[in-house]
């Protein structure tokens, strides 16, 4: 099997099972970062800039589809 991190393909996949992840997995770990980012700067935005938010108010959980 090898070791994984010094794997060149392109492909996810799991590191237990060698299983190739579906690609909407793929684009889901892709979009984390940015999609983080944008939730992030929403907060802060609604919450601290213009005030149209309680900071105390409820936070939804992420929908990452």
């Amino acid at each position: 099997m090898g070791n994984p991190f010094l794997d060149d393909g392109r492909e996810l996949y799991a590191i237990d099972t060698h299983r190739v992840c579906d690609s909407a997995i793929v684009k889901t770990v892709q979009s984390v970062k940015s999609l983080g980012q944008e939730q992030f700067t929403s907060f802060v935005s609604k919450r601290l800039v213009d005030c149209t938010i309680s900071v105390s108010s409820h936070l939804s959980c992420s929908q990452l589809t």
